[in-house]
């Protein structure tokens, strides 16, 4: 825990457990009525495709992020990724999502329970399919004869559009809280600073935003922070959900827009442009329809937002009991959301990859440009190789501070050189690493990666050799 989230009160953690599992369990038994049956399996479908073919072009376009997530030489794994992309490629299909949603629901768990890197986007996605497969596996029993054609697929449909709903708002509220905890955002400077980061903003918007007042970045920090606090309570009230849900959908637009946040800014507007439609569709009237008894499907989604609040409330509390890898197994939210914060600017390191066969430099897309803003591993694609410099960063401070590098951040950094190889087919080839401070605005300074204190070009370097 950074010192800036120490210094803020302790209890703060108990005031939003409190009020999420008080506001979603309210929401999960009442059952506000967001649109009738025909309208509730269309917003569905909808749903379903858009999320499907996002996720069938993460899977697609995030090949090259394989090694850094199970390692160069578990190659078993590459063929359940293509299997993914597969089945949510068909899942787009409204019929067809019926019977391979729930099984690429059972995939994502399988793979990112094993993965290195779990992201906000993998908790987006899961939480969506965990949904959305609730709903395609209340059709199987009406396909069985089990139960009377219409007696079970309404119900359930609705259920499960309210309660992934309730979980975009925990998920909001959930980021709010962590953002009170930075005194950068409780300055309201946190978007200023977001906006301004050379190695993930778009550099067109790089050079606008250095023209932006900023006063106005500072509203609009406290704009989005208090937007992320009230859309939850805001569910109460249709009339303050609309323009809070708006401007929440415009701040997930500059996501994948002005930076390259991909695929969490996408699929945030998805949801939050389904929530606007529906508000607007029923013109105020939430509530109509609502209180009914609650049934299986309900208390399943009663527990699961629960136990939400507490994987993302009390997190100490969640590893030790267990929670959290329940979590994995459910909609995936089993960690607080990872917000951008005073952490994400402190030593962190840019990389790029060099190339050698046959004695000559191979042309390899990279994830940071020379001057260190976006490359083109970045555009479009999933974020595993983007955040990496996180743990790059990481990775040369501790070894700087212990003389040494660990065999397991050794070998994290020869599969993240494995994955320039993933873009290239020249073998035999040599991949060597270069790193450089991100806070450098302008020509970053990059140096050979080395195995010994980073700074004296004599030691030897790290380099992965690749013979097939």
């Amino acid at each position: 825990m950074s010192t800036s989230a120490r210094q803020f009160p302790p209890w703060i953690n108990g005031v939003g457990l409190v009020s999420a599992c008080l506001l979603s369990g309210f929401l999960v038994i009442v059952k506000p009525c967001w649109a009738d049956a025909l309208e509730t399996t269309r917003l569905l479908d909808v749903l379903s495709a858009a999320l499907c073919l996002l996720l069938a072009a993460h899977f697609f376009r995030g090949t090259a992020a394989l090694p850094v997530l199970f390692g160069r030489r578990a190659r078993g794994w590459k063929r359940i990724w293509y299997l993914a992309g597969v089945l949510a490629a068909l899942s787009v299909v409204p019929q067809v999502s019926k019977i391979t949603l729930p099984l690429l629901f059972v995939v994502h768990v399988v793979m990112f329970f094993y993965t290195r890197l779990y992201s906000i986007e993998n908790i987006l996605f899961q939480n969506s399919l965990f949904h959305l497969a609730v709903a395609r596996v209340a059709w199987w029993p009406e396909w069985a004869g089990w139960v009377p054609a219409g007696a079970m697929v309404p119900r359930v449909e609705a259920a499960s559009l309210n309660a992934l709903f309730v979980s975009l708002g925990i998920l909001m509220y959930s980021a709010g809280f962590e953002k009170l905890k930075s005194p950068l955002w409780r300055k309201g400077e946190g978007t200023l600073q977001f906006f301004r980061q050379r190695h993930l903003i778009r550099p067109f918007f790089s050079k606008l935003s250095a023209l932006v007042p900023t006063s106005l970045f500072v509203g609009l920090g406290y704009l989005v922070h208090g937007a992320e606090l009230a859309l939850l309570p805001a569910f109460f009230s249709p009339a303050a959900l609309l323009p809070i849900a708006i401007v929440l959908a415009a701040f997930s637009f500059s996501l994948f827009i002005v930076t390259d946040i991909s695929f969490i800014g996408q699929i945030l507007v998805v949801q939050l442009g389904v929530l606007i439609w529906t508000v607007m569709s029923r013109h105020g009237c939430l509530w109509l329809g609502g209180g009914e008894p609650l049934h299986g499907e309900d208390w399943v989604f009663l527990a699961s937002a629960f136990v939400t609040c507490i994987a993302v409330h009390l997190p100490a509390f969640s590893q030790r009991t267990g929670i959290k890898w329940l979590q994995h197994l459910g909609n995936g939210i089993n960690t607080p959301i990872s917000v951008f914060t005073e952490a994400h600017q402190e030593g962190v390191m840019v990389y790029r990859f060099r190339l050698t066969a046959e004695g000559r430099q191979i042309p390899v897309p990279q994830v940071f440009m020379e001057d260190g803003t976006p490359g083109v591993l970045q555009q479009q694609r999933p974020r595993y190789l983007q955040s990496s410099m996180y743990l790059v960063g990481r990775i040369v401070r501790t070894a700087a501070r212990d003389g040494m590098l660990s065999p397991k951040d050794e070998d994290f950094l020869l599969d993240l050189m494995a994955s320039g190889l993933q873009c290239c087919h020249a073998r035999p080839a040599t991949v060597q690493l270069f790193i450089a401070d991100s806070r450098y605005h302008e020509n970053p300074v990059w140096r050979l990666f080395t195995t010994g204190d980073f700074i004296t070009p004599e030691t030897a370097s790290l380099t992965l050799h690749c013979n097939a």
